[in-house]
């Protein structure tokens, strides 16, 4: 997918892409820098953060996001820029949520998503 932040929009952290059972998150951390994070698999753990290169506002990035069931990796215009383990069963990863989701601090995303492409491998 590619991804614009709206102008403006930094400055609090944003939620793009969330998986509603509440796992993990791909955003824009409040200093515009891409950040992922995985709340691991026991209720009530704290959030591990990564965080890789400044998003632009008002500019287009290409993100691309895989999940290969041991691991989750981001991509920045073709460039992988943050990778983490996952420690949980497949079967558990539901209803991802685009937009992000309100939850520890996060906001919806502000701007504007295009050509959004989800396979199943």
């Amino acid at each position: 997918m590619e991804v614009m932040p709206a102008l403006g929009g930094c400055g609090k952290s944003q939620s793009i892409w969330a998986n509603w059972f509440g796992l993990y998150d791909l955003g824009i951390a409040d200093d515009g820098r891409l950040r992922c994070g995985f709340w691991g698999w026991k209720s009530g753990e704290e959030a591990k953060w990564q965080y890789g290169p400044v998003l632009q506002e008002g500019a287009w990035t290409r993100l691309k996001v895989v999940n290969d069931c041991e691991k989750i990796e981001v991509f920045m215009d073709g460039i992988s820029v943050l990778s983490f383990p996952i420690a949980m069963p497949a079967s558990n990863t539901l209803a991802p949520i685009l937009g992000g989701c309100h939850r520890d601090g996060l906001g919806f995303f502000k701007g504007k998503l295009r050509n959004l492409h989800i396979s199943h491998k």
